[in-house]
């Protein structure tokens, strides 16, 4: 997995400070699960990924769905285990704790970007 951050596009601010990308189809298949409990304000950028399901997840998480220029096109909060979620144009599933994305405020039309740091887990 790939190590960065999300900022807001606009203004180059830093929403969230610890996210890891999948970087092979196997991790997006895999997800969090068999992972360790997300903390606060940590998420997983997972590309392609236009849908999600919590089969097998032990809490709730916020999904963040981004299309392919970063617009969030939607944002579901508090998604309990054994749901799904998906949303027609996306093309990026951005997973966080639930509550997360009310702390980081993000919302449907924000524009979001992921830059990478130079370590890879």
């Amino acid at each position: 997995m790939l190590l960065g951050t999300i900022v807001d596009t606009e203004t180059q601010a830093c929403l969230v400070d610890d996210v890891k990308k999948t970087n092979s189809a196997f991790e997006r298949m895999q997800g969090l699960l068999f992972r360790k409990k997300l903390e606060p304000m940590q998420a997983l950028w997972i590309e392609p990924c236009p849908s999600i399901h919590t089969i097998g997840m032990t809490y709730a998480i916020d999904v963040i769905f981004l299309d392919k220029h970063g617009l969030v096109l939607k944002v579901v909060e508090n998604l309990a285990p054994l749901r799904m979620a998906l949303c027609k144009g996306a093309i990026v599933s951005l997973e966080m704790r639930a509550g997360s994305a009310k702390l980081a405020n993000i919302q449907a039309g924000l524009t979001l970007s992921w830059k990478q740091k130079d370590k890879i887990i």
